[in-house]
């Protein structure tokens, strides 16, 4: 008995142990494998974490040119009329007869106005040319058909170009006129307003300092995007144009004033440069900025027409041959892309950059946001670009134009839907087809 207890105790003793490390998951199997590494059970496995929802990716929004300044242009009938907004002829006859030898249209008889302290300055508008021209001169003429009234302002600290003002108006200063007159201003923002009261226009001159904000001018409706006053320096050496490109920064302003104003204009200049240049520069720089209107006839009236409605194409004509240009037989916009008739090679400018290379952009092409588009068509050897007008950009059934669609477009493309609404561009607007 002794020893069969003594022998059952042994065999519990050892058995214990091995009962333990087995309830606790360890020791090897019968076969003699090491030991497995301890296995999780379902129920002390962490829960499974769920994969994020996918975030969901907006549907892109449609855009389609929603103004085109080249709507009302017949390709076929229209006059291509040459003409130079920002020059120094004054009333000199042999600046003015160079123009006309350079089959010019148009041009401004102008010079500095408006500033009384500035000796150089002209204190009357050279306005109506037979006042200040003679009629045997100007029977002589055989390309110019008409002037445009204007002349570079000067009164203020920046400077502009007054197309159309037949009036003339000068900075308030008291030293030299005690009362104010109803031709003098004293401010930027009621120089504006005397302009455009009397008739005139207003284009920002050579707005070429690094950073200037366009949109913030009063009452500026255009702006100079090329100056061969500004190459000329650069050729000369001056170092203010050699350091930075001034007609670069001028193009840099446009595109920036042109994502919040699509109707801002842009001009070519010659500013003393021209046929008979008042300094001498490079052939290739004489004479390399200008503008083309597309006008219904060659009158006064029917150019400011045309410029209104900005048919224009300003050009930087830097061949040695004058206007070796690239021809634009058409601008074609459609329902999903716009599209230039030329010779040329087009390049797309929307937001300041490149969007296309192509005679044809598709608008699904154009980057989201975009409010506007332009474009600039080159000759073969580089010497000659045509830059279009902005086309307004905004998503389909924006038709007020405010860059979405809600509810104030849905009452006005109902209207559209309904034969009640008049305006072109909202009714153009309204449409996605």
């Amino acid at each position: 008995m002794h020893s069969t207890i003594t022998r059952t105790g042994c065999w519990l003793a050892c058995l214990l142990p091995l009962l333990a490390v087995s309830a606790c998951g360890g020791g090897g199997g019968g076969n003699g494998e090491p030991a497995s590494k301890p296995v999780s059970t379902p129920e002390s496995a962490p829960a499974p974490v769920p994969a994020p929802a996918p975030t969901p990716v907006p549907a892109p929004v449609a855009l389609r040119i929603y103004h085109n300044p080249y709507g009302t242009v017949d390709w076929a009938s229209d006059l291509r009329l040459k003409t130079q907004h920002h020059d120094h002829p004054g009333v000199m006859e042999s600046r003015i007869r160079a123009y006309d030898e350079a089959g010019y249209d148009a041009i401004i008889l102008a010079d500095y106005s408006g500033a009384p302290n500035r000796d150089y300055a002209l204190k009357a508008r050279l306005w109506p040319p037979e006042a200040v021209l003679s009629p045997t001169f100007l029977a002589s003429l055989r390309s110019i058909k008409f002037f445009i009234p204007g002349a570079e302002e000067v009164g203020l600290t920046d400077h502009y170009t007054s197309p159309f003002l037949t009036q003339y108006v000068e900075r308030w200063l008291p030293q030299y006129s005690a009362q104010k007159q109803a031709s003098q201003y004293d401010s930027a923002a009621e120089f504006a307003q005397l302009v455009r009261a009397a008739g005139g226009l207003l284009l920002l001159a050579h707005p070429w300092n690094s950073g200037i904000d366009i949109n913030q001018y009063e009452g500026v409706v255009g702006t100079e995007i090329y100056s061969a006053f500004a190459e000329a320096r650069r050729r000369a050496g001056v170092q203010d144009f050699v350091s930075v490109d001034r007609n670069a920064l001028l193009l840099e302003s446009w595109d920036r004033a042109l994502v919040q104003n699509q109707a801002l204009i842009g001009i070519a200049v010659n500013d003393h440069f021209g046929p008979l240049p008042d300094l001498p520069t490079d052939p290739d720089v004489k004479d390399s900025g200008k503008i083309i209107v597309l006008a219904k006839a060659a009158t006064l009236p029917a150019y400011r027409d045309a410029f209104e409605r900005r048919a224009i194409l300003a050009v930087k004509d830097k061949g040695v041959q004058k206007d070796r240009l690239p021809a634009i037989r058409s601008i074609d916009v459609g329902a999903s892309s716009v599209s230039i008739d030329t010779e040329g090679t087009v390049r797309w400018i929307a937001r300041g950059t490149t969007v296309g290379n192509a005679s044809t952009i598709q608008y699904s092409s154009l980057p989201p946001g975009a409010t506007y588009l332009r474009a600039e068509v080159q000759s073969s050897d580089g010497s000659v670009v045509i830059f279009t007008q902005a086309f307004s950009v905004r998503p389909v059934g924006d038709a007020d134009g405010d860059g979405d669609v809600d509810t104030i477009d849905q009452a006005i493309c109902a209207n559209a839907r309904s034969g009640t609404e008049r305006e072109s561009d909202r009714i153009a607007a309204c449409s996605s087809s």
